[in-house]
């Protein structure tokens, strides 16, 4: 029997029963990252400042990181004669570049710049 994305139920059954089977042989990790959400909630009611720096720079690690990963793999595309992503990411680039520029309503720094 094919599903409407051409794939047979069996295969999906056969899918859903590995992944069912690596998650019983990782059951510890999935615990140990319950223990660490209940630990940081429990910190976050304790000291919620400390927690908010932590989270903005754990967001800003987050941002750097996935920049650089866009990065490369723009260039890998771009190798491989694929360089939608590459357009995509200059195209992004000249509307920032061209928002900061048209910037009238920016910072004190900014204006006073």
């Amino acid at each position: 029997m094919a599903t409407p994305t051409g794939t047979s139920v069996t295969t999906d059954a056969r899918a859903s029963d590995a992944m069912s089977a690596v998650l019983a042989q990782n059951w510890w990790l999935v615990a140990l990252r319950g223990v660490f959400g209940v630990l940081f909630g429990i910190l976050a009611f304790a000291s919620p400042g400390a927690v908010m720096i932590t989270l903005a720079l754990f967001f800003a690690a987050y941002l750097i990181v996935d920049g650089v990963a866009g990065i490369v793999a723009a260039v890998r595309a771009a190798r491989a004669n694929e360089r939608w992503g590459l357009l995509i990411a200059l195209i992004v680039l000249a509307f920032r570049l061209k928002a900061r520029k048209d910037d009238t309503h920016g910072s004190a720094a900014a204006r006073a710049a």
